[in-house]
């Protein structure tokens, strides 16, 4: 596939709009057995999930983070995790002697799926109920690999825009899926696509020739890279999707060879990715954040003297906590961002608790005819 490619407009900056004062954030640092790892996934309760190498090296786990200690939960298996929803059901891969499943991971029990056997899956999103897609070999010959969705306990094949590739990102907790495809068979050319009942949907691209989604909200706003500008073809701007309308996030530092992706967005409407040269090198890349119409360095919100450079924000979770890879004193390692002001994990969910209580008053004064300002 197309490297990876990783941008704010002028409209977006506004000149004119009210001064907002920028987030602060504290971090913590993943650790886990004092080896490289990073963070995909995260959700209010500050439950985090990756991957990390073991003590030697010579293997990978996959690991979730429950309030800062690390658990490898595929510790026979090769394995990594990409997501993991409220309930704290995580999903990813597993590898054992003759397949590459995609696997969901609840209860410590680990639940494997493939859709060829022996095969390669993986699952890359999970979501409030019950929903997990990712991508799975579909041939027995391994040149066709397309987006899957978890369906009655089996892999579905997604299909393709066109090509021979596919592969679902996110999924909503309506089932609305995002992801990205080729478009001819052959050609790494991809674009996003969107996929519901009504099968999968070409995105197209915001000028040029590439686009990709890599998650959704639950609003239906998708986000992701694409190509930009017929005079800029090398480089892709970060960018929000909904009802057709694209819109272009920017990049940190603007202008020709800088470009940026949206990997994760809440239903705050909060967006975190990376921005950085190209070629989209690894240690060109600064995490970043795309909030209330404005573009950050996450480097630049976190107290200095912190040994951390942030590289890649992940995912970003309901209540805004932030997850990602970066280097710590020059070792690839796992962080956790809160921002200041942000209950810690255990109280938001003491605080969900009694939202609960409050969305069933709210839903029995509905069944008894009574108006409320919102679904509950």
């Amino acid at each position: 596939m197309r490297r990876l490619k990783l941008c704010l407009s002028a409209c977006l900056l506004g000149l004119a709009a009210p001064a907002v004062a920028a987030p602060h954030y504290k971090i913590t640092t993943l650790a886990a057995f004092g080896a490289p790892s990073a963070a995909n996934g995260v959700n209010s309760q500050g439950q985090v999930t990756g991957w990390a190498y073991s003590a030697d090296q010579n293997s990978i786990y996959g690991v979730v983070w429950d309030h800062g200690v690390a658990q490898a939960v595929t510790p026979n298996n090769y394995g990594y995790l990409t997501a993991i929803n409220e309930g704290g059901v995580s999903v990813g891969q597993v590898t054992d002697a003759t397949s590459s499943s995609s696997a969901i991971i609840a209860g410590g029990a680990i639940t494997s799926y493939d859709y060829t056997s022996p095969g390669y899956s993986a699952f890359n999103a999970v979501n409030n109920v019950g929903g997990a897609v990712g991508q799975a070999m579909i041939d027995e010959q391994g040149l066709i690999f397309h987006a899957t969705s978890l369906v009655g306990g089996q892999l579905v094949d997604l299909g393709a825009l066109g090509g021979d590739i596919s592969n679902a990102t996110g999924i909503n907790d309506s089932g609305l899926i995002a992801g990205w495809s080729e478009i001819m068979p052959g050609d790494s050319t991809a674009h996003a696509f969107s996929y519901d009942a009504g099968g999968m949907h070409d995105l197209g691209t915001m000028a040029g020739v590439y686009s990709a989604a890599y998650s959704l909200n639950n609003d239906g706003v998708i986000v992701g890279e694409t190509t930009y500008s017929d005079a800029d073809p090398d480089a892709t701007h970060a960018y929000t999707f909904k009802d057709g309308l694209w819109t272009d996030l920017g990049a940190l530092a603007g202008g020709v060879n800088i470009s940026s992706a949206a990997w994760a967005i809440n239903d705050a409407g909060q967006v975190v990715g990376a921005s950085g040269l190209v070629p989209a090198d690894v240690s060109n890349l600064h995490a970043t954040l795309w909030q209330d119409g404005r573009i950050y360095d996450l480097n630049d919100l976190i107290a200095p003297g912190s040994g951390w450079l942030l590289q890649g924000a992940t995912a970003i979770s309901s209540n805004g906590l932030i997850v990602g890879y970066g280097l710590h004193d020059g070792v690839q390692g796992a962080f956790l961002l809160q921002a200041d002001g942000v209950p810690e994990p255990a109280s938001w969910a003491l605080m969900l608790a009694g939202f609960g209580a409050v969305g069933a008053g709210l839903r029995r004064a509905r069944a008894s005819g009574g108006r409320t300002a919102r679904h509950a």
